[in-house]
């Protein structure tokens, strides 16, 4: 505030000049925090999380591996999430999921061998005399819990990997042959398969819509002593995964 009393000869001068003072404030525009990994994509700050319906359907051909030389290659079937979860952090290419599926698989007999039982143990033996064109299936149904990580490698290629924990709630043992014109047919129930297994799965392609899978399973299918020992490795084809 500036104020003169008289001017000169002028004792009567008034001149009053007043400045209102002036706030500047300087601010810096806060931007998102963003990380440019060649493997990983671009990661933000924020994370996501989805529920994930009818992910990793597959089918393919199901080898068994190991000393089960009287069984050869069947086939599976199976919706490996009918229901999940997603989480996908710093809203980056990684995806971790857990769900909850099922599996169908199969196994055929070789060498004119049908299924048998003795005692409570599942036997391969020859057909009956006087019989011809036999065959025989071991079949498997599962539960499935995949825990897996999807990685998505620039453009729209990535790839799948994890575990499947396996509750594996039935088997059967069926066989065909024919007598003459008529076919017999035997089924074999209540087999001692082994109740947890856990399979090795890998995809790679296009996720969320198809690549190609393999999947291992190292533990033998049966319970020791009670049928036929093998590990069972699958190849075939995944639909979003």
């Amino acid at each position: 505030m500036l104020t003169v009393n008289g001017s000169g000869s002028d004792r009567n001068y008034y001149y009053r000049y007043g400045l209102e003072p002036r706030v500047d404030s300087v601010g810096v525009k806060k931007e998102k925090i963003g990380i440019d990994v060649p493997f990983a994509g671009n990661i933000r700050v924020g994370s996501a999380t989805a529920m994930r319906f009818f992910k990793n359907i597959y089918a393919g051909v199901n080898m068994p591996v190991g000393p089960g030389k009287d069984l050869k290659a069947g086939w599976e079937i199976a919706i490996g999430e009918v229901i999940g979860f997603g989480y996908t952090p710093n809203k980056g290419a990684t995806t971790l999921s857990a769900g909850f599926g099922f599996c169908y698989r199969t196994l055929t007999a070789s060498n004119d061998h049908v299924f048998g039982k003795s005692g409570n143990t599942l036997t391969l033996t020859g057909i009956p005399k006087d019989c011809h064109d036999p065959s025989a299936t071991m079949q498997f149904w599962q539960l499935q819990f995949p825990f897996l990580l999807t990685q998505k490698v620039g453009g729209d290629f990535g790839f799948s990997f994890g575990v499947l924990l396996n509750l594996n709630v039935a088997a059967k043992g069926q066989s065909r042959w024919k007598t003459g014109d008529m076919t017999v047919k035997s089924d074999i129930d209540n087999l001692h398969q082994r109740f947890f297994t856990p399979d090795v799965f890998a995809t790679v392609g296009i996720p969320g819509v198809i690549g190609a899978y393999v999947k291992f399973s190292p533990m033998d299918a049966m319970t020791h002593y009670y049928g036929p020992r093998m590990s069972m490795l699958s190849a075939g084809i995944n639909l979003n995964f």
